[in-house]
């Protein structure tokens, strides 16, 4: 091989070459490149919220409310206590005193369940207790009838604020046998517990009972309507 062909053939491969390389950017022309765009989304506005707590008008609902009368019934065992002189210096503990001695329970050697108790035998040691006011307070009642179309009727003995006089009351009439309940009742002196004998169909029964039950325990009992609680 003559060395002008090696020449030749040196110079056609650089020339191939450099047409492999230069020609494909010659033919493109200028190159555009592609970027994806994307779209800025501007920050959250702030807003100044009101507070989301909602207070409910309890004022207004109260005067709204129509106000509910409570009755200005006394307690028996306070109206006695009422008219005693008023001691700074001693504990003031309400007492029911006796009709005839006008002593305190404290003075007696006997408590004041066994006064009450002894109300059967001995006058001097019974337990006095005026309820003409109290009665002349309570509205008169049409009686309800039951779905038998007859009514129940009860003695309405009094309205009691301390519950040991309820208790010895209430203790020494079972004892006697008669059926008793007690029912609490709000007044304008607070919280009053009244007791009832009963309930029974027939009236004349404790209508006739109401005599014993004051010769037993001194009070004047009341004979009214019994309503059962709802």
């Amino acid at each position: 091989m003559s060395r002008s062909f090696q020449n030749r053939l040196v110079g056609t491969i650089v020339f191939v070459a450099l047409m492999v390389i230069f020609l494909p950017e010659l033919l493109d022309g200028k190159k555009q490149t592609y970027k994806d765009t994307f779209q800025q989304i501007p920050p959250a506005p702030s807003y100044d919220l009101p507070d989301s707590t909602v207070i409910f008008p309890q004022q207004e609902f109260d005067e709204m409310m129509p106000k509910s009368s409570l009755s200005d019934e006394q307690a028996i065992d306070d109206q006695l206590t009422s008219n005693t002189p008023n001691d700074s210096n001693l504990e003031q503990e309400p007492v029911l005193k006796d009709a005839k001695t006008g002593l305190s329970p404290e003075s007696h050697s006997e408590p004041l369940g066994d006064v009450v108790a002894s109300n059967r035998n001995k006058e001097a040691d019974t337990l006095v207790i005026n309820v003409a006011d109290e009665q002349a307070k309570l509205p008169e009642k049409s009686p309800e009838t039951t779905q038998y179309n007859k009514p129940a009727w009860v003695v309405q003995l009094g309205s009691f604020k301390h519950k040991k006089n309820v208790e010895s009351l209430v203790s020494n009439l079972k004892r006697e046998g008669y059926l008793v309940f007690t029912k609490p009742i709000e007044t304008q002196s607070g919280t009053l517990t009244k007791v009832f004998v009963g309930p029974d169909l027939d009236k004349t029964k404790l209508e006739s009972a109401i005599p014993a039950l004051k010769k037993l325990t001194n009070l004047s009992g009341k004979l009214a309507v019994y309503t059962p609680a709802n």
